[in-house]
């Protein structure tokens, strides 16, 4: 007669959730997160600019998406004279800082997120800036859809050399 022994039982339920575990569908998977449903739409503010206000901020898409180029822009005026200076962008989760890179003010500039999760390009500002002229701020994220569900904290603050500071805050829910 033929018995089933407590190893051969073993060896079946291992090779059972083994092939269903291979012929499980990871696009499926991936497609469905319930995090990505509680996504809100992005909010922004100014941070403590001293030399300038920034009037509007635009987010495509809104609320942002994981997996697209999200592009972040906005406008405002100068209250001074911004001829050069550092830029600062600061991303955080919670109170993990992801991000904390410098880059001249004026030029374009582009980053990786932490984990090859993504990346940030941001377009700099068209020096000399005269007092009273519009300010043009650009920034493109692509955030991938492996990089974790949750809310981001964006500060990007720009520092003239002559100590004049534009500073806007951005609070993304991926």
């Amino acid at each position: 007669s033929f018995r089933k022994t407590p190893q051969k039982k073993m060896r079946k339920a291992i090779v059972t959730a083994f092939v269903a575990t291979a012929y499980a569908t990871p696009a499926v998977v991936e497609e469905f997160n319930a995090f990505d449903m509680l996504s809100g739409p992005a909010s922004w503010s100014d941070c403590g600019s001293t030399a300038g206000t920034i009037e509007t901020v635009n987010f495509s898409p809104n609320p942002p998406q994981k997996g697209v180029t999200n592009v972040i822009s906005g406008s405002g005026t100068s209250s001074g004279e911004f001829a050069t200076g550092t830029s600062t962008i600061t991303i955080k989760m919670g109170a993990l800082t992801l991000l904390n890179k410098q880059s001249d003010a004026c030029k374009p500039a582009s980053f990786n997120l932490p984990f090859n999760a993504g990346s940030v390009s941001l377009t700099g500002f068209e020096c000399p800036i005269a007092k009273g002229q519009e300010v043009k701020l650009g920034a493109k994220a692509l955030v991938k859809k492996f990089a974790p569900s949750g809310k981001y904290n964006i500060q990007y603050k720009s520092v003239a050399t002559n100590g004049g500071e534009l500073c806007v805050e951005f609070d993304l829910d991926f």
